[in-house]
C-alpha cells in the first residue's frame, strides 16, 4: 500500500479460508473469506467461525454473509471493501444480469497456450451490479476470456467512481484443478486507487495493490437420512 497519505509503504500477508457457494435461486455466486491468520498471527476464534455458520440452524445464509463482511476489516487501507472475490465478474454472464451490459464481438487470443475467444462489457443501465456504501451506482466495465466450450479461464472487473473519486480493477485466473475435475480459481491481483485534487493535479492518496492464491480446493458436501 503507497500513497500521499502514507510516509512509508505497509505491507499485510493474511491466511484464510474460503467458500465459493453457488445459489441457484439467486443465480450468483456467494464467496465467503474466513481470515485465519494475519502477519503470521491467528486470528482469535477463527477456527471454527466457517464451519459453525455452515451448520447454523438458524439462517445459515445470513450467517455467511455477515462472516464474509466482518472478514473485511483484515483488509488493509482506509478504503472499505467487500467485493474483493475473484468470482465477482462471473456475475456479468449470469443471464440476469446480461440485459445491463453491451457486450464487445469476441476477439481470439490464447490463455496460457489455450486459444480462448476475449470478450469485453461496458455496464450501460442503472441499478448497477455494484453500488458504494451510499447507494451511488458504480459502472462496471472489463473482459472476460472464454474457452470453445464455454469455460471461463480469466476475468478482468474494472471501476471507476468520479464523486470520491476511486477506481479499482480486479483480474482472475482460473486452472483446472484435476481432484475436482473443474476450472478453479488460482490467482486474483486487485489494484484499488484513492484521488484528491492539489491544487490543479490529481494525486493518488491511497493505493492498494494486493495479490491472492487460492490452494487445496476442496468439495463441501452434505448427507442425510430420513428416520421414520
Amino acid at each position: 500500500m503507497t500513497g500521499a497519505s502514507y510516509a512509508h509503504t505497509q505491507q499485510r500477508h493474511t491466511r484464510a479460508e474460503m467458500l465459493f457457494l453457488w445459489m441457484p435461486q439467486q443465480h450468483d455466486w456467494l464467496t465467503v473469506r474466513n481470515v485465519l491468520r494475519v502477519d503470521g498471527r491467528p486470528v482469535a476464534d477463527s477456527e471454527r467461525r466457517l464451519s459453525d455458520a455452515l451448520a447454523s440452524a438458524d439462517n445459515p445464509l445470513a450467517r455467511l454473509r455477515q462472516l464474509r463482511d466482518d472478514s473485511a476489516r483484515f483488509n488493509i487501507g482506509r478504503t472499505f471493501r467487500n467485493l474483493n472475490y475473484p468470482t465477482m465478474a462471473l456475475r456479468v454472464l449470469e443471464s440476469v444480469n446480461q440485459p445491463r451490459f453491451r457486450f464487445d464481438a469476441p476477439m481470439a487470443e490464447r490463455v496460457d497456450g489455450e486459444p480462448a475467444w476475449k470478450i469485453g462489457y461496458r455496464e450501460m443501465r442503472e441499478p448497477t451490479m455494484i453500488q458504494d456504501e451510499a447507494g451511488t451506482s458504480m459502472y462496471a466495465h472489463g473482459f472476460v476470456w472464454i474457452l470453445d466450450d464455454g469455460t471461463v479461464v480469466q476475468t478482468r472487473l474494472d471501476m471507476f467512481e468520479p464523486s470520491a473519486p476511486s477506481s479499482f480493477s480486479i483480474f482472475t485466473a482460473y486452472q483446472r484443478d484435476a481432484k475436482l475435475a473443474l476450472y478453479v480459481p488460482t490467482r486474483m491481483r486487485e489494484v484499488y486507487a484513492q484521488r484528491a485534487m492539489v491544487g490543479r493535479v490529481s494525486r493518488i492518496t491511497e493505493q492498494i495493490t494486493g495479490t491472492a492464491l487460492y490452494t487445496n480446493y476442496r468439495r463441501f458436501e452434505t448427507s442425510g437420512r430420513l428416520i421414520q
